[in-house]
Parts: C-alpha cells; sequence; structure tokens
C-alpha cells in the first residue's frame, strides 16, 4: 500500500486534487472543529480543498478562509428548498472537484451527494459524525439518504463501535467503510495560565480538587448524572469542586437541579468559554457522563494535557479509555458508579499521575492530527488510484 501512495503523491505534486466539503455551516462543534484542523494540515501540494456551507458560513470559516480556502454559503434557506440543488450544481461545475465528502447526515448528506452525483464528480465521500445505540435497531440515516448508497464511494466512520452500527442497523455495505479516528493537534491545545491562576479567577480555594467535565448542555450528555455522582462525592469529600464548561438548552434545568441536590456552592456553570485548555488543565480528574456518544474529543482534549478520566462504557469511548489504563469506565447513567470511579481516582494520587501519562502517550501516537491526516491521505490516494486518477 505505502509503495502505491507514494508513486500516486509523486505524480499528483504539480497538479493538487480538488476536494470539496459539503456540511452544514462552521459553527463551533466537534466535528466543525476536527474538518478546520483537517484543512489546516492537509498538504497543499497534494489537495486543493474548499467548503461550502449549505447555511451560514459559522463562526470557525474565519480561520478557514485565512488559510487561503474558499467557503461558499447561503445554498438552503429551510428545509424544503429544493432550490439547493441547482446552487449546488452552479457552484460544482464552477470548481469541478475531483471529491466531494459530506460532513455528517441530514441535509448535506442527500443534497450534497445528488448534487454531485449530477454533476458527474468522480469520487463521493460521506462522513457519519453521529449514530444511536445498536440495542434501540434505530435508522438515523434515513430512507431517501440511503437511496443514494449506490452513489457513494466511500463512508466514513469514527470508531469501529459506529462502524458496526452503520452495518448492522443502517444496512451499510461493510467493504464501503472505512474508519478514521478524530485527532488532536497537541501544540494548538496548550495552556496560557497555571492552575493557581485559574482557581482564583474562579474563586476556587487552592486546597480544593477539581472534577470537570466539557460539553454541550443537551439531554444526552447526560449531565445529571454528573450533579447526582457529584452530590455523593461531596457527601463524602469537603474539599472537592465540580466545574461544567458548555452551554445548552438543559442549562437552566440542571442549574435547579444543582441548587435541589445542595450544590449550589459545590457547582460552578461556567458556559461557553474561549480557555478550554486553561480550564481542563485545572481539572484534577476530568470526566464524561453521556447517554451515547460516536467519538468525543473531549477525551483527546483531556489526555492531551495528562488527565485522569472517568467517562461512561458506551459507543466509541472504550476504543479510545482503556477501563483502568488511562481512566475509569462506569455503567451508562449510573451516578453511585460514577461517583465510586470519581472517588477512587481522588483517594489516590499515584494512580492519577500514572492515567494521565498513559493516556499523553495514546493520544501522541495514536489520536495525534499527523496520524488522523496520514490515513486520510491514504484513504483518499488509494481512492483516486481506484479511479485511474493518479
Amino acid at each position: 500500500m505505502g509503495s502505491i501512495v507514494h508513486k500516486i503523491e509523486r505524480r499528483r505534486a504539480l497538479i493538487p486534487c480538488k476536494l470539496m466539503f459539503i456540511l452544514t455551516s462552521l459553527d463551533i462543534g466537534g466535528a466543525e472543529r476536527q474538518l478546520v484542523l483537517l484543512l489546516k494540515h492537509l498538504p497543499k501540494t497534494l489537495f486543493k480543498p474548499m467548503v461550502v456551507c449549505l447555511k451560514e458560513a459559522g463562526a470557525l470559516s474565519k480561520k478557514v478562509t485565512d488559510i487561503g480556502i474558499p467557503v461558499y454559503s447561503k445554498f438552503l434557506l429551510h428545509k424544503y428548498d429544493i432550490r439547493v440543488l441547482p446552487k449546488l450544481i452552479s457552484v460544482l461545475k464552477k470548481e469541478s472537484p475531483h471529491i466531494v465528502w459530506t460532513r455528517s447526515i441530514g441535509d448535506k448528506m442527500f443534497w450534497g451527494r445528488l448534487a454531485a452525483k449530477i454533476s458527474g464528480v468522480p469520487i463521493i465521500i460521506s462522513s457519519i459524525h453521529y449514530m444511536e445505540s445498536l440495542e434501540r435497531n434505530k435508522s438515523i440515516i434515513g430512507f431517501f439518504n440511503k437511496l443514494l448508497t449506490p452513489v457513494t464511494d466511500l463512508f466514513i466512520a469514527v470508531s469501529h463501535n459506529q462502524k458496526e452500527y452503520l452495518i448492522k442497523v443502517e444496512k451499510l455495505p461493510a467493504h464501503k467503510i472505512e474508519v478514521v479516528y478524530n485527532g488532536i493537534d497537541l501544540e494548538e491545545f496548550k495552556p496560557n495560565k497555571s492552575p493557581v491562576q485559574v482557581k482564583k479567577e474562579l474563586n476556587i480555594p487552592f486546597n480544593f480538587m477539581v472534577i470537570g467535565q466539557v460539553g454541550r448542555l443537551r439531554p444526552e450528555k447526560g449531565h445529571r448524572v454528573f450533579l447526582l455522582a457529584a452530590k455523593r462525592v461531596c457527601e463524602n469529600k469537603k474539599d472537592v469542586m465540580f466545574v461544567l464548561v458548555g452551554d445548552g438548552p438543559e442549562r437552566d434545568s440542571l442549574m435547579r437541579l444543582s441548587s435541589e441536590l445542595g450544590l449550589k456552592d459545590r457547582v460552578l456553570f461556567l458556559g461557553n468559554r474561549t480557555d478550554v485548555p486553561d480550564l481542563v488543565n485545572t481539572m484534577d480528574i476530568c470526566t464524561l457522563s453521556s447517554y451515547m456518544e460516536t467519538f468525543p474529543n473531549a477525551l483527546l482534549e483531556y489526555m492531551s494535557l495528562k488527565k485522569p478520566i472517568v467517562a461512561p462504557k458506551v459507543g466509541g469511548i472504550p476504543e479510545i479509555i482503556t477501563d483502568g489504563v488511562e481512566g475509569l469506565l462506569f455503567k451508562i447513567g449510573d451516578a453511585e458508579d460514577m461517583s465510586s470511579k470519581i472517588l477512587t481516582l481522588i483517594s489516590d494520587a499515584n494512580k492519577r499521575i500514572k492515567m494521565g501519562e498513559a493516556g499523553f502517550s495514546k493520544v501522541k501516537t495514536v489520536f495525534s492530527i499527523s496520524a488522523n491526516v496520514d490515513k486520510i491521505i491514504n484513504i483518499l490516494n488509494l481512492l483516486l488510484h481506484k479511479k485511474g486518477m493518479a
């Protein structure tokens, strides 16, 4: 495989492949940040990327245009706006990409692939960033998107657990699915302030341990489990503070629950922040409490700063965290089990250090942005070779 890839790279060095990404918008989110990271690291000698946002360009679009990549936007005015199809075909004919890559499910997956097929784009790829539980046996892709499976050259899953779901529940052909783990730029996710400074700014006593979680305040993220676990921990430990970073529709109800549980002075709701590396670096133990996760980028951020992790055994999480090595895994939705794992780490500083070091070592080798980009380059080059375009 390697020799084929190197030959393709040499032949294409002077003729970059035009690669068009189609998504809803470049709003702030895990999948969107992952795309921006990929765009920054794709070798420009091999690829000429461009981005199409069906709706608004979004807050992250400036990061893309600042590195010289064009961003098109405002193709879809509402859910049933069929004018999106001729608009997409127009930009596809203008740019003539070799590859169209739709990002996630829904409108962009359908209209993007349909427009690419009509426009004669040689290679069509779809990333799928979500999944339901295998046990629920519920489709997330939908009937119309499944109709376009034959015209899709490849589906990208972000975990092997998700690939299994796509095969068993969505009935996608196994030979058309590749797993590409998300990556993190260790040089980019770095703190600027010391934990002492951050604790002072947040009015957290210096001698308190900090247990924290980063993520949108949505029902599936299980923050109620986090708060119930926090109550049990606080009943056993007085010098602990809990921190939630992120915002969302659950914020008001979670704050009410926190107050009802007597945690008003023990849980900080920080909302959306631009200093996430500083906050994560201040945490002694990092957590997730989700009911469903495909591949949570927050875990990579925790690991990059050598933090021990407590997370549910769900979705792609066991592919990131080996129970007892980089962190401890608990039963989904079980606040008592979660609190027990947190208390175990609180009482064992040596275990926290060892898990943090193991996590950093793993993220550096398995989940780095360079590993992510290398695999993507191999996949794209082999698709081009298969189509006789390299």
